[in-house]
């Protein structure tokens, strides 16, 4: 799943003027005719438009809330694994702080 809210650099929270204000200001940064022949200007260009198909409409945005949330919740809680002196130490992480250090 696309993270559209990093593509925009906002926060879930915004509002639908500060979307379409980043919108804007991201699709002249990258529209094709200010950067002709460049590939990775255009398949920006098309990432930004998709993102702000979603987050413009309030249903899409709401079902893509909800699934945005489902996997944020998934991730965090995903153990880190680290080699210490041939040991594999998982730590978890609560607010980038180790909650538990075990050694093996």
């Amino acid at each position: 799943m696309k993270d559209y809210y990093k593509l925009f650099g906002i926060l879930p929270t915004s509002s639908a003027d500060e979307i379409k204000k980043t919108y804007r200001q991201l699709a002249f940064t990258y529209h094709p005719d200010k950067n002709q022949g460049n590939k990775q200007a255009e398949k920006i260009f098309q990432e930004i438009n998709e993102a702000y198909e979603i987050l413009s409409d309030n249903k899409s945005r709401e079902s893509y809330d909800h699934e945005y949330n489902k996997v944020k919740a998934n991730n965090s809680r995903k153990p880190l694994v680290v080699r210490i002196r041939r040991r594999v130490v998982p730590y978890v992480f609560w607010r980038g702080r180790p909650k538990r250090w075990r050694r093996f």
